[in-house]
């Protein structure tokens, strides 16, 4: 009887989806341990982009270095961007968390405020991830994000999303705080489009 072939599944541990699959975590891993000098994880998740972006432009896995070169890259050449804001951002974000509950009344309304405007806040991080390029300027990588913010309200509201959904997952189960950089890594790379 004659063996019948088997075709690759989408958990074939060789298939491109799987590997694409571990790429993300991959990302996700270096860009949690790139953010733990707190000030660099915006430079770790847009160096996690850009890598996504390569090894998927030619069809290659993903390469430590490539993520080390594109952050540090990223900080040698835009570091108000990519140290300053972000660090700017967090510190607003903790300052609303001490006072969003005293000036609404109510702890449960404040919660939700503040997740609403870091979830804003985070979805423009991520086209700003998205866009970034070592040959532009800083002004033209948030010029291009801010316009793709009205351009493209279906990926904007994706993007809200997926930064909400990923402090829900965080919240509820941290230890996949471990990976969740990769899958938003990859959704600024999944909306890094012009839509016309």
């Amino acid at each position: 009887m004659a063996r019948r072939r088997r075709l690759p599944g989408a958990l074939d541990p060789y298939s491109t989806s799987f590997r694409f699959l571990s790429d993300t975590l991959l990302a996700g891993l270096l860009v949690l341990a790139l953010s733990l000098p707190v000030v660099t994880w915006f430079a770790a998740l847009t160096g996690a982009t850009a890598a996504l972006r390569d090894a998927r432009a030619a069809e290659d896995p993903i390469r430590v270095r490539r993520i080390l070169g594109h952050g540090w890259s990223a900080v040698r050449r835009q570091p108000l961007l990519t140290l300053l804001a972000p660090t700017v951002f967090m510190v607003f974000i903790v300052a609303d968390l001490l006072v969003l509950p005293h000036l609404l009344g109510d702890a449960t309304l404040a919660l939700w405020a503040l997740g609403a405007i870091a979830s804003g806040v985070g979805a423009f991080a991520l086209r700003i991830a998205g866009a970034w390029r070592a040959d532009r300027t800083a002004r033209g990588v948030l010029a291009l994000a801010w316009g793709r913010m009205s351009a493209d309200p279906v990926g904007t509201l994706m993007l809200f999303g997926a930064c909400a959904a990923a402090a829900l997952i965080v919240s509820f189960s941290p230890p996949l705080l471990l990976v969740i950089g990769g899958p938003l890594a990859l959704a600024a790379l999944a909306f890094d489009r012009d839509v016309s």
